[in-house]
């Protein structure tokens, strides 16, 4: 049984504005991007509790 090959999962990366501590995973709704949900994680990296977090904003 020959296995079939998984695309890797494309993604945006927002880099935390101070020391990577946390990495939080957006999973949004089927059908858009990441860069729909980018201005969400630029308002909350802004916020002086959640400077540490990388987001990362799966395409689906």
């Amino acid at each position: 049984m020959a296995s079939a090959a998984i695309a890797p999962l494309k993604y945006l990366t927002v880099s935390p504005l101070a020391a990577h501590t946390a990495t939080v995973i957006f999973v949004h709704g089927l059908g858009d991007t990441g860069n729909g949900w980018k201005p969400v994680a630029d308002m909350f990296r802004v916020e002086p509790a959640l400077k540490h977090i990388k987001w990362v904003l799966p395409h689906s």
